[in-house]
């Protein structure tokens, strides 16, 4: 094995050690939808898969109410500005 194939093979196993990140959201188009629990009952289902796969959720972003028509939705664009500027 080379250097540059050993020094590849041990970034990777680094990667593998560190925990992915991920970001939840979490969406509802009405304001009956707003207070029937279904956004808490969406962010825990979020949070057990997150936790089940060992990721670690670092935001989480909650749309009450908007119309999913457009991507035009105020913390649609608040959750991929936030993963935007943590990228690198």
């Amino acid at each position: 094995m080379s250097k540059r194939e050993a020094s590849s093979a041990a970034g990777n196993a680094a990667a593998l050690d560190k925990p992915q990140n991920a970001v939840g959201y979490s969406r509802v188009s009405s304001r009956e939808q707003v207070e029937n629990f279904s956004l808490p009952l969406q962010r825990k289902a979020i949070e057990d898969y997150c936790s089940r796969k060992g990721w670690k959720l670092c935001g989480f972003f909650e749309e009450q109410g908007e119309s999913a028509k457009t991507a035009a939705r105020t913390q649609l664009q608040k959750m991929l500005k936030f993963v935007l500027d943590r990228r690198n």
